[in-house]
């Protein structure tokens, strides 16, 4: 993959994960962020915006055409039952619910498909994509700039405990910014 190339490549290949690819991509864009470990933090946006970016056009395909599009393939991937669950986890929690989706290894489509057919608010959808892929990417980026290509074996031994951390971070900054603002 030419130098000149690899950005469009790694907003494509991030669109198509949060659309139509059914596996993570972490395996493809560590090594990337190894030998480009200068670069980390720019790739993680670019596949941040990707994210975004296919993400909107799930939700604009659920909200439009669920019943002759969405739905037929969710009985073909035999993942029904797990949109139910996810849809009403996302009916309920809102915001929440969509972003922890984000950050945990549940298929981010059907969050972004229950989010479409729930008509979220653009606002809590995009806000809740954007933060949740960037903490999955930024964190990605971190973890390769310290330890390199090792990442991958580290991510794929820790990745329920590094997703809560991350998690807990981004908590923490919210109760944070939340307690300065009501103190001040």
């Amino acid at each position: 993959m030419a130098s000149r190339w690899m950005p469009g490549w790694l907003v494509l290949l991030s669109f198509l994960e949060n659309t139509v690819l059914l596996i993570a991509i972490e395996p493809l864009i560590i090594p990337v962020m190894a030998v480009r470990r200068a670069e980390a933090f720019f790739l993680a946006f670019l596949l941040g915006l990707g994210s975004l970016l296919g993400a909107l056009a799930t939700y604009w395909v659920a909200l439009s055409l669920f019943e002759s599009v969405v739905e037929p393939v969710l009985r073909f991937g035999e993942v029904s039952s797990e949109f139910a669950n996810v849809r009403q986890d996302v009916n309920e929690r809102g915001f929440w619910g969509l972003f922890l989706i984000g950050v945990t290894p549940v298929p981010f489509q059907l969050g972004t498909v229950a989010a479409g057919v729930l008509r979220m608010p653009m606002i809590d959808f995009v806000a809740a994509v954007f933060l949740s892929r960037s903490l999955r990417y930024i964190g990605l980026a971190a973890l390769v700039f310290v330890i390199g290509a090792r990442a991958e074996n580290f991510i794929k031994r820790y990745q329920s405990e590094i997703a809560l951390g991350f998690l807990g971070l981004f908590v923490a900054l919210v109760l944070g910014g939340w307690a300065v603002s009501y103190v001040f």
